[in-house]
């Protein structure tokens, strides 16, 4: 059985901002699996800050592909429209359009080849509304995995995670979010 550590593993920005702002970017995308970063995450993810208020440190995805250290995939439109298509128009407001490449990328790969990795509670509700729980791991159990253990804030944590993973499963089941 294929263990989450050694698939793909779909990344949003904000997971790519906070790991270079913890430092650990360059042991996260030369460990264990590998780190496929969606087009427009690509370049939505541009700077990060080491601490609060500092100042501004660029971030290179595309530097990253060039030296095959993560893979960037783009969605094609009939997948981002089709899975668009499945949520009502006030629940798209809350998705960013990274996060719905992301979305219809997961939807289109086969289960056993690409998980998710995010910190944003619409997104994950989303993905779980989509069907798709089993395939999102929170950052906190990802690291643990590739043996890059530490503290993270609340919403890396599992805990963030089975809750949005549950609002989205309720939604599913009610059609509240859904078109």
């Amino acid at each position: 059985m294929t263990t989450i550590s050694e698939l793909r593993v779909l990344v949003d920005a904000m997971i790519i901002i906070d790991l270079h702002a913890l430092g650990l970017w360059p042991r996260f995308v030369k460990s264990r699996g590998r780190v496929v970063v969606p087009s427009i995450v690509a370049d939505e993810a541009r700077y990060y800050r080491e601490i609060p208020g500092g100042p501004k440190k660029e971030i290179r995805v595309h530097d990253d592909a060039s030296k095959n250290l993560v893979e960037i995939l783009e969605a094609d439109l009939e997948s981002i429209i089709a899975v668009s298509a499945r949520f009502a128009n006030w629940f798209m407001d809350n998705l960013h359009p990274g996060e719905i490449e992301i979305l219809a990328l997961l939807a289109a790969a086969p289960a056993d080849e690409l998980s998710f990795c995010s910190s944003d509670g619409a997104a994950i509700s989303a993905a779980a509304m989509l069907g798709l729980s089993e395939r999102c791991i929170c950052l906190e159990v990802l690291l643990k995995r590739k043996g890059l253990g530490r503290q993270v804030e609340a919403k890396h944590t599992a805990s963030f995670m089975e809750y949005h993973l549950h609002q989205g499963q309720e939604r599913r089941i009610t059609g509240h979010g859904l078109a």
